[in-house]
């Protein structure tokens, strides 16, 4: 028993002293938890809250003021000194809600960064952001929480699409130095562009290796309209998405359903013609690991319609119950769809043309004929009774009757058609609207001239001669008739007005029986007849191919550079523009049949009662 005890107080003595020679482990463990904490804290210690702006590159310490005003989190703040960053300059977004995941075990990764519009100061100038975007920096800010492991991250993004007028994308690969599972904690991320410090921006993000539920994947497109032309470019047309997994991969990602139509609903483009392919494994299923972004393109076999259309691009793989889907514009069109549309141009041109300069002046022509042929036709009844009176009045007849009858027929004469053409009194082949009332004045003026004139023959033949003849009849004294009548015909080339041949006719009957009384004054003579020569159907000519030329050059500037070119609206448009009814883009439901009258001139008849 003794010995036994000895033995037993032996090995307690010597496991003490061992004890005392070695510290234990869990003491290890507090003294090295304890230089982490402070570590942390001096790193951490004089860092901008989430969302502030300002340069990263100098240490706290150095910083004299702070980047920005002072906000709500920072109470007494001193006001900064350098200027104030762009509104856009912070618009800066983490892909995942500001999630970085990883698998356990696994210490790098990748996520997308995305920016707004970006616009620097006055006197930055737009090609240095574009080449400060594609060298961007993100420097790792240390976690928000000071009781924290110690964990450096490096990131190292890349360039993937955009500019900073519209917004730009970046794949932000990233590594830690070390990641203990599980983590998941806050942190804190600058990014900056280089040489503009003025728009560095702190955002905040939540890195962790606790894997999700199940696995899933996401499809990222530019945003930008998909434009297609059928008829261009060495093969189908392509656009560009990219293609992300979580921790987990997934299995033969694929397009499964397509639905692109027109505004209208009336035109579709048929979903079998858009696929899914993957440029590194061309015919084969498309297979993702975890974390992978990889770059697809959605592909269209053609050819198909033009114009424009809206739809949903539906994403699914295998094992997986959960689709993705992307709202998708495609402007598709061809360049025989747009020479087609110049000759539509043209074809409203033609037919604004013949109506314009065919029908228009035609009907303008026929309407000047119209009381041309009625006065002719006044003028034939007035020879006709002319020639009665002289088969009936003694033989030889007087002489005046033959004057009478030569001015009638010269009259006439003066109302052909060839003499009104070549004086200019008929709406011409290529008749404008100004030279149409020109016309118009001198022809109503020749017809009034030779109203007038008639007036006075009629009035000079039944007032005069006639009556004259009658006396002689009833025995009246032929030489006194005869005087009469030849003062009458002497008289003849200055009557103007019916007042003249009437007071003309009463002082040569007074004259030639001596009757008492007072004579008529003689009126004034009229001016001349007075007509223009227009010479306007060459410089008519003329004027439509210049209008017609600026015309084809307008639509073609127009119509080329239209996406979505080529439904039939499009055709219908440009014919009617050619026309000169319509503008490129107006609406067809408001144009009328009395708009269409209203711009070529014409009258349309109105039916009913």
């Amino acid at each position: 028993m003794y010995g036994s005890s000895a033995t037993n107080r032996k090995t307690r003595s010597g496991t003490q002293s061992r004890a005392w020679a070695i510290p234990h482990p869990r003491k290890i463990a507090t003294c090295l938890a304890t230089v982490a904490i402070v570590v942390a804290q001096s790193t951490t210690r004089g860092m901008p809250q989430a969302g502030q702006r300002g340069t990263a590159a100098t240490p706290p310490a150095a910083q004299a003021t702070p980047a920005n005003p002072p906000g709500p989190s920072q109470p007494g703040s001193q006001p900064a000194q350098t200027p104030a960053p762009s509104a856009a300059a912070g618009a800066f977004k983490i892909a995942d809600q500001g999630t970085l995941r990883v698998s356990p075990g696994v210490t790098s990764g990748s996520f997308f960064v995305s920016s707004g519009a970006i616009k620097g100061g006055s006197d930055v100038k737009p090609e240095a952001l574009v080449d400060a975007a594609r060298h961007l920096t993100l420097k790792d800010g240390g976690p928000l929480a000071q009781n924290v492991s110690a964990i450096t991250m490096t990131f190292t993004p890349a360039y993937v699409t955009g500019t900073p007028a519209t917004g730009i994308l970046w794949n932000v690969p990233f590594n830690a130095s070390v990641l203990p599972y599980p983590t998941s904690h806050m942190r804190r991320v600058l990014i900056s562009f280089p040489g503009h410090p003025d728009l560095d921006t702190w955002a905040d993000y939540t890195l962790t290796n606790v894997p999700p539920s199940s696995a899933t994947f996401e499809i990222v497109d530019s945003g930008q309209p998909w434009l297609v032309s059928w008829d261009e470019g060495p093969g189908p047309p392509t656009y560009s998405v990219l293609a992300k997994t979580e921790d987990q991969p997934i299995a033969n990602l694929r397009l499964v359903q397509a639905t692109l139509r027109d505004s209208a609903g009336t035109r579709q483009i048929d979903g079998t013609r858009v696929t899914l392919r993957d440029v590194a494994s061309e015919g084969k299923p498309i297979n993702l690991g975890p974390r992978e972004v990889r770059p697809l393109m959605i592909q269209m076999s053609g050819p198909g319609p033009s114009g424009s259309f809206t739809g949903t691009l539906r994403f699914a793989a295998d094992h997986l119950t959960l689709t993705r889907d992307v709202q998708l514009q495609v402007k598709a069109t061809s360049r025989s769809a747009k020479v087609w549309g110049l000759i539509w141009v043209f074809a409203g041109l033609m037919v604004s043309w013949f109506l314009t300069a065919g029908l228009k002046p035609r009907l303008a022509r026929l309407q000047a004929l119209r009381p041309v042929a009625a006065m002719r036709a006044a003028i034939e009844l007035f020879e006709r009774e002319v020639d009665t009176v002289t088969k009936k009045s003694p033989q030889p007849p007087p002489p005046i009757l033959s004057s009478l009858g030569s001015e009638a027929e010269e009259l006439r004469q003066g109302l052909d058609t060839t003499v009104l053409e070549e004086l200019g009194m008929l709406p011409s082949p290529a008749l404008t609207d100004e030279q149409s009332v020109a016309s118009a004045a001198s022809l109503q003026k020749r017809l009034d001239e030779t109203s007038g004139r008639l007036a006075v023959l009629m009035i000079v033949l039944r007032e005069g001669v006639r009556p004259l003849l009658r006396d002689l009849e009833t025995g009246a004294d032929p030489n006194r008739v005869a005087t009469a009548l030849s003062d009458i015909e002497r008289a003849l080339p200055s009557l103007r007005t019916a007042e003249e041949a009437r007071a003309k006719i009463t002082a040569a009957r007074q004259a030639a029986f001596r009757i008492a009384g007072d004579v008529a004054p003689r009126g004034a003579v009229a001016d001349n007849v007075q007509t223009i020569d227009f010479r306007i159907e060459q410089t008519n000519n003329v004027v439509w191919f210049i209008w017609a030329c600026v015309s084809l050059v307008v639509a073609a500037a127009t119509i080329f550079p239209d996406p979505d070119f080529g439904g039939a609206s499009d055709f219908a448009l440009s014919f009617l523009w050619g026309f000169g009814l319509t503008s490129f883009g107006a609406s067809l439901p408001s144009l009328t049949t009395g708009a269409i009258g209203t711009h070529v001139g014409l009258s349309l008849p109105k039916t009913g009662g």
